[in-house]
């Protein structure tokens, strides 16, 4: 009753307690309302935040692994061109040799004559000059292709007909890295077909023995898978035997 006496607030402006506390209630729900929709809208963007960085995560490393792929890919690719280019080197390296062998030949006949080469150079450089020699051979062919006038029609039958195998299949072994004793039978294979001494009555039981083991071990060869061929001369091994027999006979 006092503090109505002494209040001086009008009484049409005074607000019932009661009333008063439901509007701050309304407010303070309303702010929390706010509140929780701000929440709720950082919470979705938080969510699609971390999802945005999920599928950033998946697509660096799928692109890392085709990044990773590619290299292996590209490494395995000079791997393999390297190991092309060692194998055409050691198989060029005799054509080197035997054209060293044909030049040393011509110097010593400048020096004094054909009658002052050594003997055995002359046995070395007649092989090369006159009998087989796949690679130098395979190598005419190609470089002929290279010409507006090429002749490897002509000059394809004889190489058939000689090393007993097309000009195709010659350059294809050479190209994988033929082992040296398959160099080595088709090249004799050749020597005993052509050269002057082996024409001979007397060697005609080791020419044909020769050239049969050459066919055995050229046509062994040919159908032999590539794993196969890796081993095809192996220690022991039936076409090793048979190579080192026909080369002792060539040899005798």
């Amino acid at each position: 009753m006092q503090s109505e006496l002494y209040d001086e607030t009008p009484k049409s402006a005074r607000i019932p307690k009661r009333q008063f506390g439901n509007r701050e209630g309304f407010r303070l729900l309303s702010r929390l309302e706010a509140l929780m929709d701000s929440v709720e809208q950082e919470r979705k963007a938080a969510a699609e935040a971390r999802t945005a960085a999920d599928e950033a995560r998946k697509t660096a490393a799928v692109e890392s692994k085709a990044a990773e792929k590619r290299l292996a890919d590209f490494r395995e690719e000079q791997t393999k061109a390297m190991e092309t280019v060692q194998k055409r080197l050691a198989v060029m390296e005799p054509f080197y040799d035997d054209t060293l062998l044909l030049r040393k030949s011509i110097l010593h006949e400048w020096r004094g004559g054909t009658a002052s080469r050594p003997k055995g150079l002359v046995k070395d450089r007649n092989l090369p000059a006159h009998g087989g020699h796949i690679v130098a051979d395979v190598e005419v062919i190609e470089k002929d292709l290279e010409t507006s006038n090429s002749t490897v029609s002509l000059l394809a039958p004889g190489f058939s007909r000689h090393y007993g195998i097309t000009f195709a299949e010659a350059r294809n072994i050479i190209r994988d890295g033929a082992p040296e004793q398959i160099i080595q039978t088709l090249n004799i294979r050749v020597h005993v077909r052509v050269m002057a001494k082996w024409q001979l009555a007397q060697k005609r039981v080791r020419r044909k023995a020769i050239e049969e083991a050459a066919d055995y071990l050229i046509s062994a060869y040919r159908s032999s898978t590539e794993e196969q061929r890796k081993r095809f001369f192996a220690p022991g091994s039936t076409p090793l035997t048979k190579f080192n027999q026909m080369a002792d006979r060539f040899d005798e």
